[in-house]
């Protein structure tokens, strides 16, 4: 059994597809926050002895060096969750190039990593965007954790067929292992629980039977799903209000129970213990 945790590090007020915080010259009107959620998330893991997968925005690389460099200080995994946050399906793929190298930059700035692994904000690969799997190779990434293998709002891939962790063969020929998000599929509904708003609504008794049944869990987390003192972003339907703020105020205690439950490790601990064969071309 294997429970991968990971933290896609951003702050509150990095909401996709908003008008509002869409655009990165409009961030510094917003309180900061991130180093709040941050310090709790690094505080149950340091209980649990638990290394995770840090997946960095190199704008909080930028802004806050110092927390970047104390996680990866503390022995965790460094990854790169793109530059400025972008839908990587609104991006050319120069567009998306420059946006990652800068991001790899930042990051190697703040802790001295070139990372190798690379989560997409909103897990925003889709089929027709594919290509940018073939960027990151290119550009020494050799992990991806942006496959969400159901539809979603701002992305997945419906239908993908593939949820747990394998290689995909490039075009060019090469390969990148792929560590996608899962699910489990009941009474025909598709049902993920590991990370964000899905980790905050799924009450604990059905999420310890999730974990328990399942041989891959991959989780993701964000610094503002720990944070109930987050400001409340106006003008936001009542959906994406529920979906952005259900559970905060319980959902720290959740994650020690579940990181007290279970053993959780990063995404480099579960590859140095297992070999990913290709399953998907």
């Amino acid at each position: 059994m294997a429970n991968i945790f990971t933290v896609d590090l951003e702050d509150w007020f990095h909401i996709l597809d908003f008008p509002e915080t869409a655009q990165s010259k409009s961030w510094h009107n917003f309180e900061k926050r991130v180093e709040i959620g941050t310090h709790k998330i690094l505080k149950v893991l340091e209980k649990n002895n638990i290394q995770g997968t840090f997946f960095i925005l190199g704008w909080i690389a930028e802004k806050y060096p110092d927390l970047v460099k104390l996680i990866a200080d503390l022995g965790h995994d460094i990854g790169c969750h793109s530059y400025n946050h972008p839908l990587l399906y609104n991006l050319s793929e120069t567009e998306f190039r420059n946006d990652t190298e800068v991001a790899m930059e930042r990051i190697y700035a703040a802790t001295g990593v070139t990372t190798k692994y690379y989560r997409a904000p909103g897990f925003s690969v889709k089929n027709e965007n594919l290509w940018a799997l073939e960027i990151l190779s290119n550009l020494g990434f050799e992990v991806d954790c942006s496959i969400f293998p159901v539809g979603r709002v701002h992305g997945g891939i419906d239908g993908y067929g593939r949820q747990m962790p394998h290689k995909i063969i490039l075009p060019s020929g090469r390969s990148i292992t792929e560590l996608p998000i899962n699910y489990s599929k009941k009474l025909g509904v598709n049902l993920v629980y590991g990370g964000g708003g899905y980790f905050r609504i799924t009450p604990y008794f059905l999420m310890r039977r999730l974990f328990s049944s399942s041989p891959y869990n991959m989780t993701y987390f964000h610094p503002r799903d720990f944070d109930p003192g987050q400001p409340r972003l106006s003008g936001l339907s009542i959906m994406r209000k529920f979906k952005c703020y259900v559970g905060i105020t319980s959902s720290l205690k959740k994650l020690e129970k579940l990181t007290d439950e279970f053993e959780f490790c990063s995404v480099s601990q579960f590859l140095s213990k297992h070999s990913i064969s290709k399953e998907f071309d």
